[in-house]
């Protein structure tokens, strides 16, 4: 089991849902239509554990995400309290849903699946918007092994704003990683540094400020 502070550290939030039966999730705009944070993806994703979500308008219309297939909702916490019971005295059906879950996520809702949606809905713009102005923006903390195969994912953005949010040397150390990426890039490559300060909002602002 991981212990200690798990926040968009991906591989200990994925050891700790494996190593749960349910995973609750609530909704924090219960009145918004297909909403779905990416932790919902990062519950089904990880594989063994069964998502009970509060319940979010027309799901299934956007993500094809099925009550009682691929995951279980609640409405209020009367509604949570009986279902947790329920599921943790029937195994079978729990361990069915979970199993559900994961396969969905890893067949429909990958980044490879959204890269691909994102390159058809960007060819369908009227041709007077296809200017230069579509930016990829990544926060990188030390993940530089998958950089590579995610550049390569990202012919469809018109620049790459990359921010390190670990060490302040890491944005040189990245430089040299990518020094041939960057000399032939195309996309363009920024590259910059963001001191990390327990605020994923602000570092994706500041980010997002380069784009």
């Amino acid at each position: 089991l991981a212990s200690g502070e798990s926040l968009y550290d991906y591989r200990k939030t994925g050891m700790l849902y494996r190593g749960a039966k349910i995973a609750v999730a609530d909704n924090q705009y219960p009145e918004a239509t297909g909403f779905a944070s990416d932790r919902l993806f990062m519950i089904l994703g990880s594989g063994g554990c069964m998502l009970m979500h509060q319940r979010v308008h027309e799901m299934e219309k956007y993500l094809g995400l099925v009550d009682g297939v691929h995951y279980v909702s609640w409405t209020d916490l009367d509604d949570l309290k009986a279902k947790i019971q329920y599921y943790l005295t029937h195994e079978d059906e729990r361990k069915a849903i979970a199993e559900a879950g994961t396969l969905e996520c890893r067949t429909n809702h990958t980044f490879e699946k959204r890269v691909e949606e994102l390159k058809v809905l960007i060819k369908k713009l009227p041709s007077k918007t296809k200017k230069k102005t579509i930016s990829a923006m990544l926060l990188v903390k030390d993940e530089f092994d998958e950089l590579p195969r995610v550049l390569s994912q990202l012919q469809w953005a018109d620049e790459v704003v990359m921010v390190c949010t670990g060490k302040e040397s890491d944005q040189d150390i990245l430089r040299e990683i990518l020094a041939e990426e960057i000399r032939k890039a195309e996309p363009p490559i920024k590259i910059d540094y963001f001191e990390w300060i327990d605020n994923y909002s602000s570092a994706r602002n500041y980010a997002k400020s380069l784009c």
